[in-house]
Parts: C-alpha cells; sequence; structure tokens
C-alpha cells in the first residue's frame, strides 16, 4: 500500500513539473528591450487557432509597431499602433479606431520568452499566445 502511495506521490510531482508554467513576470520599463522585436503564436478561437504576429519598433514608451492577424482562408490583416503602453504589469495595445486591444503578461524562463493574453478584435474576444522569435 505505502508503493502504490508512493508511486501515486511520484507521477503527481513529475506531472505537476511537466505542465508547470513559466511565472508571469510584471512589465516593467527594464523589460522593454526585452519586448523589442518580432513575436508569433496562435488566438485561440471558435473557429480554431489563428496565426498572430507581433512587431515591436522600439525600446521605450510608447511602444510602436503592427499586429498582424492572419483569418481563415489564408487572409490577413496588419494594423500599425503607435501607443503600446505598460499598465499594472501588462503590457497594452489599443486602437481604438478598429476595435483592436491587446491585454498581455511577460513569462520569462531560463530560454523562453512569451507574452499571454487577450486579444479583443471587432467585438471577439480571445487568448493569444506569442513566443519572441529569436534574433
Amino acid at each position: 500500500m505505502k508503493k502504490i502511495c508512493l508511486l501515486v506521490i511520484v507521477i503527481l510531482l513529475l506531472g505537476g513539473l511537466a505542465t508547470a508554467k513559466t511565472p508571469v513576470t510584471p512589465i516593467t520599463n527594464n523589460d522593454l528591450p526585452d519586448l523589442k522585436g518580432e513575436w508569433t503564436g496562435d488566438r485561440l478561437g471558435k473557429m480554431g487557432n489563428l496565426r498572430t504576429d507581433l512587431t515591436i519598433y522600439n525600446d521605450m514608451l510608447p511602444l510602436r509597431g503592427v499586429i498582424t492577424l492572419y483569418m481563415l482562408k489564408g487572409n490577413s490583416k496588419s494594423f500599425d499602433f503607435n501607443n503600446g503602453r505598460i499598465e499594472d504589469g501588462r503590457l497594452i495595445i489599443y486602437r481604438e479606431d478598429i476595435g483592436l486591444k491587446l491585454d498581455l503578461s511577460l513569462r520569462k524562463g531560463d530560454d523562453q520568452i512569451k507574452l499571454e493574453g487577450d486579444i479583443v478584435f471587432q467585438g471577439y474576444d480571445v487568448s493569444v499566445f506569442l513566443k519572441k522569435v529569436k534574433e
């Protein structure tokens, strides 16, 4: 009985380590150089996963760049922004004129950096997961 309990504990511990996420790091001005560059990933919607690209051109506020949303059938839409800001430790990018808002948290690991959060576009709110493209 003790062996079974020990085995269950070991399996749960290993499973927990395998699924552990890189911790969320509140974004500060010190992280701006890490945000600069190209990001790629997916947004998860009702129609499945759709590719999303983000490029941040500068490393000072306000952040400037472009976001590209890939649609069904291979179409894409790109939108410039020039008002990226840090708010409550999160990256906020907003384009009121087209109904676009990104609200992203930063995850830093040993060899990876990610942005995760929500994207609202024309009334649709979905999760987005982006990885930094290695330079």
